[in-house]
């Protein structure tokens, strides 16, 4: 898993997008503090399944 701080995510939004397909969810921080996940839709729908 990747951190990114917030700023060099929305810079590089699609690179960010193209390594959680490839490698896996990526983690967003703001502030030092990690703040969100960019996950592909794959593992999110396994996220979500019923189990």
């Amino acid at each position: 898993m990747h951190t990114w701080q917030l700023q060099h995510a929305k810079n590089k939004l699609s690179e960010v997008v193209d390594r959680a397909v490839q490698e896996g969810p990526q983690v967003i921080s703001r502030r030092g503090v990690e703040t969100a996940v960019v996950v592909s839709v794959r593992d999110y729908r396994k996220l979500v399944a019923p189990k």
